[in-house]
């Protein structure tokens, strides 16, 4: 399955702070000898390189170079690297490939002609010593203003030179997105200020740019992908002053948090990967101004018990909490229209799973929702809880887990627990019976009057959306005394 390599990728990633480059599958350079006059070879089907003993590179020819990010293909010119200091590709070359300059931390400068049609992002992404990109001003994809790199229009900021001398840089008005990494590990920059109507910042856009301290980022920015400020001065300070790091309403990591985390009612995003892997997490609440819950945004949080989703929220992305091992209920209110796929992917304590939403749109892959997987087969022991006819229980009944119908329509009547429409001290006493003898008067229970899943979204009248306890059961005797109302809030 798909997702499931994603994530595995992703989540080792995370464990290492991010994707910074490695050398790990190289062997050391070589060094090019001063009675080496010129080494070449070549480097596409109709391409050739020159390495000259002053640093040169030179590659001529016509059409691509060769792919070279595959462990068995590495450029040519590798052993050599460290003694390149600049890069020369002539008219004719049509394609710069993956990882063409992987580690080449001497180069300071390269020329690209104006028949370059393609250059891969990663291909001058460890270029560390790099100062300046000169692009041919008849290049109809790319250009280059000020030794920076930019597509045609200059909308994507495609490559700003790690060691560019300068300490502050004001980004062109007309730039419409910053690419992924395309500013990763500035040595010398102190201070970015980005323009209005810029709408994207890529992943790892400025990671590990550690003397960025400050950051200018316009309110027309409403798309930030994972990690694009860790390891930077400015979010290290931000991260200080609140471990929910947010910007513009995308809340961007909060995997400093610890205990019960409440997200803020001014969050509409939560992230990519904004809270993953943060075990030190125990509850959380997401309220109803939050929108979207992003890919994998709070994958591998095992101390996660307690889950709240409120009403309002719509989406549920790609492993949004897969692998949360200790949650063991979880009610996805009506709003939800999405499920995306491995959101609960590996929630090895999830035994009830209710989903309020009777045509909510559930990946259907066994793998959405479960506890474990054996053989390459997902397992999942737990209850989905649905109304008749709903997608919930075609999805369950497809991949053969347990569902269990709720009664009588999609209204909930809060506090309700024995679902006789009326709100009594019979309904605390059934919750507590519930919860302290689970074979009995649980929702499977052997007793005539056990509680039903309906009952238990109508019993989930404190804090409601985070399960049943004994809180709702005082709710009920609250409400009884004309105290509050319920929901109780």
């Amino acid at each position: 399955m798909k997702f499931k390599k994603i994530f595995a990728a992703a989540l080792a990633l995370c464990i290492v702070g991010g994707a910074a480059p490695t050398a790990a599958r190289y062997a050391p350079g070589s060094v090019l000898t001063a009675s080496a006059e010129e080494y070449s070879g070549t480097c596409g089907e109709d391409l050739a390189w020159t390495l000259t003993e002053d640093g040169t590179l030179t590659i001529s020819g016509t059409g691509d170079m060769y792919d070279f990010s595959s462990s068995s293909d590495e450029m040519p010119w590798y052993d050599y690297r460290k003694q390149i200091t600049s890069v020369i590709i002539e008219e004719g070359v049509t394609c710069i490939s993956a990882e063409a300059f992987f580690l080449c931390t001497a180069v300071v400068s390269v020329d690209i002609p104006s028949t370059v049609e393609n250059i891969d992002e990663s291909a001058l992404a460890t270029c560390m010593g790099l100062e300046t990109i000169n692009v041919s001003p008849d290049n109809l994809n790319y250009s280059s203003l000020d030794g920076v790199l930019f597509n045609k229009d200059r909308t994507i900021l495609l490559k700003y030179p790690s060691n560019r001398t300068v300490e502050s840089y004001t980004v062109p008005d007309t730039v419409l997105r910053i690419e992924n990494r395309a500013m990763w590990i500035l040595r010398n920059m102190t201070s970015l200020t980005l323009p209005d109507g810029l709408k994207e910042i890529g992943e790892g856009a400025l990671y590990n740019s550690k003397l960025l301290e400050t950051i200018d980022i316009p309110e027309s920015v409403d798309k930030i992908q994972w990690s694009a400020f860790s390891k930077t001065e400015w979010f290290t300070a931000r991260q200080a002053e609140d471990p929910l790091v947010a910007v513009n309403g995308i809340l961007i990591d909060g995997t400093a948090c610890t205990g019960d985390i409440v997200i803020p009612d001014d969050i509409h995003t939560i992230n990519e990967l904004a809270m993953s892997r943060c075990e030190a997490i125990t509850s959380v609440t997401i309220p109803s101004s939050v929108k979207t819950v992003d890919y994998c945004a709070f994958a591998g949080c095992e101390g996660i018990a307690e889950l709240t989703i409120a009403e309002g929220v719509e989406n549920i992305g790609i492993g949004a909490f897969s692998s949360c091992t200790s949650l063991a209920e979880v009610t996805v209110p009506a709003s939800v229209s999405v499920i995306g796929e491995g959101a609960f992917y590996c929630c090895e304590s999830l035994e009830r799973i209710t989903i309020l939403d009777p045509d909510c749109d559930i990946c259907d892959e066994e793998f959405t929702i479960c506890n474990s997987e054996s053989s390459s087969k997902a397992v999942f022991t737990g209850t989905i809880c649905g109304y008749e006819n709903s997608t919930a229980q075609a999805y369950a009944e497809k991949y053969g887990y347990n569902f269990v119908a709720l009664d009588g329509g999609s209204d909930v009547v809060y506090g309700d627990a024995n679902s006789n429409a009326t709100i009594e001290m019979a309904d605390a006493v059934l919750i507590l019976q519930s919860q302290s003898n689970p074979d009995k008067y649980g929702v499977d229970g052997t007793e005539e009057g056990h509680i039903t899943a309906q009952g238990m979204i109508n019993a989930d009248c404190s804090g409601s959306g985070d399960g049943v306890t004994a809180k709702d059961a005082l709710a009920i005797q609250k409400y009884l005394l004309d105290l509050i109302t319920l929901p109780e809030e």
